[in-house]
């Protein structure tokens, strides 16, 4: 008798252990799984602490639920992923939308984090004087992009600078594109490029087009979106702050 109890009790035990291996799995770590889409339809999957581009190729399930960010605001919409294009659709119609933040699986708990963009002041404009002197840039006074995106993390403001003369109908010999920061006094470039200009196709123009978080994590990441002349389309990278420098993310 005593054998029977102990054995239905091992029986209960396995089925509690059971229960709550396939809870955390559920509701743990298939939480943090879903699809990523930023502007430009690129589109990434996130599984766990990892991030993997969907190739082109990829067929997604048929109409899985997004929650896309348009002027701050959230839809609630579905989509697929045919041949690397995403569609959106409500009430099963179709939608255009040609600009947006970011889209996600709703299981995803992305935040959006505020962020500001200004004009540089004399100090930083002659800081980037120098630094395009330093690249064999002298006397191109028209720039398309001129700015700094400030961001708040742990209570500190990061400065992100980005610059470019790329897209402006001024005819000059280079074009380039930075995107840079400064820490403990030394640059650092996310983005550094120069070139002739038969060869700006190659080039893009970066921006800030995310500062988000993943299910309160402790440290934010920004998507930096690279967009380009031709068919490429826009580029997104995400980079997480370790240590005041700015690591890529994916």
């Amino acid at each position: 008798m005593n054998q029977k109890k102990v054995y239905f009790a091992l029986i209960g035990i396995s089925i509690i252990i059971l229960l709550f291996l396939l809870g955390y799995y559920y509701f743990g770590v298939q939480k943090n799984n879903g699809y990523i889409i930023f502007p430009g339809g690129q589109v990434f999957y996130k599984k766990g602490n990892n991030m993997t581009l969907v190739e082109n190729n990829f067929q997604s399930d048929q109409y899985a639920n997004i929650t896309v960010v348009v002027d701050n605001q959230q839809m609630h919409l579905k989509f697929t992923i045919s041949n690397g294009k995403v569609e959106f659709y409500k009430n099963k119609e179709k939608i255009d939308l040609e600009e947006f933040t970011i889209a996600y699986s709703p299981k995803l708990d992305i935040k959006l984090k505020n962020y500001s963009e200004t004009e540089m002041n004399q100090e930083e404009i002659k800081q980037m004087d120098t630094i395009l002197e330093e690249h064999g840039i002298i006397g191109y006074e028209n720039l398309n992009v001129k700015k700094k995106i400030s961001l708040t993390e742990s209570n500190q403001t990061n400065d992100i600078y980005i610059v470019s003369n790329l897209f402006d109908e001024s005819k000059y010999d280079k074009v380039f594109s930075f995107a840079y920061y400064f820490s403990n006094n030394q640059i650092h470039y996310l983005i550094e490029k120069v070139d002739s200009v038969d060869n700006a196709y190659d080039l893009c123009i970066p921006s800030i087009s995310s500062y988000i978080n993943f299910n309160h994590s402790q440290q934010s990441k920004i998507v930096l979106s690279c967009e380009y002349f031709s068919d490429i389309g826009t580029d997104n990278k995400i980079y997480q702050l370790n240590n005041h420098i700015w690591e890529s993310w994916n």
